[in-house]
């Protein structure tokens, strides 16, 4: 009689005996049960081929064989990229060893590749998130001060890229920091508080802050604006009056308490200067005077003045920004504001606002020109007898008049030809609509690319008048144009050179917008705003 061959073990029976072994620390033996259960299922190509691969995983892990278990996890991916238990191992076996970019690699394919649905989804992204904090908190435990790890020629060619503010919190780092930062720019250099204004709260800058920022200072060159209460700007005060800041080349003040006149600015070698407490006019021509290097200079609140003839004298600055304390459009003989002649062969750059300017000289080699809100009386002006130069050099000029056109603008006019003029604004009122056409007539404004106008008379018959007075012509805005229609533009395109963009003007009810379309098939934008 033919013996029984013994009955073969199912794949879920071996599994069964692997992890029992396992558990009791059999572990030869749970091996040998999860080889065979693998080897079966590669055979019948099983759906437990997974499960078996992952036994013997757990098996050579408990064996200390880091390397063959993270072979077979990988073999997991491999057999299938949708399943989150690959990953998981990978990524498990990765932080075993301390290489937690590598950890951070598997679970991350795992996020992308795992369904949204599987179980091990939400696992893979914990274990993602948790190894990502415990790799930031580690690296923020072995950082290392880069003063022991780099030359100092390096640290020194990084510093003087680093904001203000940074060189300022870094000084709080070490010893061997303040050494260094000693000779850095800016924090040598300059004079600031960057930091002042968190959020809606502001800080309030001590004498103890202020004087430590000071005694940073070794060459100061700029000292920028920061509010202070009454102490601390005492001390900044005291401390502008040494010999110290004789290299200052910046200086923005808008603090009150600080009191610009009681700073020695022409002991310093300015270039810039900005103040914004108020002053009279009078220290203002002093200080344009005394300081000859000075290149650009803004005064926010200048105090009205009584004298009828002041001058501002420099040969090399070359922005000035004048706003005057008034009544706003009011002008009236008790708050005279005049300015009669500035001497500054070298301004560039001339803003004035809220003034009466009767007899007022510009340099030849001014480029912009900003007069807004100001008063021009002819019959003080003629008084003066003044012959006014020609402005060649000039390239933009806003005006914003009440009374007339100043005299000094209109002999320039009629002298500078045919100039560099390319931008033009003049914002008039009615019953100087005469003057502004005669003005525009003249040979100054042949070359103006872009003008802008408030013109409450402004008909259809400007049209070709400005095509006229500005060949060049490629943008133009009207505003108060209310009884334009579609002739005004269609005179302007016709009449004007290829040289035209942009039309922007007020719509007058009515009219015809095929005039716009008809526009862009020749290139040409046009803008009909409702007024």
């Amino acid at each position: 009689m033919a013996s029984k061959e013994p009955q073969r073990k199912s794949i879920s029976d071996l599994l069964d005996e692997s992890i029992k072994s396992a558990e009791a620390n059999k572990l030869k033996g749970a091996l040998k049960a999860a080889n065979a259960a693998l080897k079966l299922a590669k055979e019948d190509n099983d759906p437990d081929l997974m499960s078996a691969l992952k036994q013997r995983v757990c098996v050579h892990l408990q064996l200390q064989n880091t390397g063959t278990a993270f072979k077979g996890a990988k073999s997991m991916i491999c057999l299938d990229p949708q399943d989150g238990g690959g990953y998981l191992l990978c990524g498990s076996i990765a932080k075993s060893t301390n290489n937690l970019s590598l950890a951070i690699s598997y679970f991350e394919q795992g996020v992308k590749h795992v369904t949204a649905t599987s179980p091990d989804h939400a696992l893979v992204c914990q274990e993602l998130a948790d190894t990502q904090q415990e790799r930031t908190t580690q690296l923020i435990s072995k950082v290392k001060d880069p003063l022991t790890i780099l030359p100092v020629e390096i640290v020194s060619l990084i510093l003087p890229h680093l904001e203000y503010k940074q060189l300022v919190q870094m000084t709080r780092i070490s010893r061997a920091w303040n050494e260094v930062l000693s000779n850095a720019h800016p924090l040598v250099s300059t004079l600031d508080f960057p930091g002042v204004y968190s959020g809606s709260r502001k800080i309030q800058i001590s004498p103890k802050m202020l004087q430590a920022a000071l005694n940073r200072l070794k060459a100061p060159k700029t000292l920028e604006s920061f509010p202070l209460p009454y102490t601390s700007a005492k001390l900044l005060v005291q401390a502008l009056q040494s010999d110290h800041f004789r290299t200052l080349e910046s200086l923005f003040l808008s603090e009150e308490l600080c009191r610009p006149m009681s700073i020695p600015l022409r002991s310093y070698n300015l270039k810039t200067l900005s103040i914004y407490p108020l002053v009279p006019i009078s220290w203002v021509c002093d200080v344009i005077r005394d300081c000859p290097t000075l290149k650009h200079a803004a005064f926010t609140n200048v105090e009205k003045g009584s004298s009828s003839s002041l001058i501002l004298r420099n040969r090399n600055i070359q922005e000035l920004t004048l706003q005057i304390e008034g009544n706003g459009r009011t002008y009236h003989k008790y708050q005279v504001r005049t300015f009669g002649q500035i001497i500054v062969s070298r301004l560039e750059d001339l803003s004035m606002e809220e003034s009466i300017l009767p007899n007022l000289h510009l340099p030849f080699a001014l480029e912009v020109l900003h007069l807004s809100y100001c008063y021009f009386p002819k019959v003080e002006t003629a008084t003066f007898g003044a012959v006014y130069p020609s402005l060649d050099n000039l390239r933009s000029l806003y005006l914003y008049v009440s009374g007339s056109f100043p005299l000094f603008i209109e002999q320039a006019a009629a002298k500078t030809s045919p100039g560099r003029l390319e931008s033009l604004n003049l914002q008039h009122e009615l019953r100087m609509e005469p003057n502004f056409m005669h003005l525009i007539e003249q040979k100054w404004f042949k070359g103006v690319e872009s003008f802008t106008t408030y013109s409450p008379r402004m008909s259809d018959e400007y049209g070709l008048f400005l095509a006229n007075c500005f060949p060049n012509l490629r943008e133009v805005t009207i505003e108060g144009g209310h009884s334009l229609t579609e002739d005004f533009i269609l005179d302007l395109v016709n009449a004007s050179g290829t040289n035209l963009q942009n039309i922007d003007i007020a719509k007058r009810y009515g009219t015809d917008l095929d005039v716009v379309s008809w526009a862009r098939e020749r290139g040409i934008t046009v803008n009909l705003r409702p007024w």
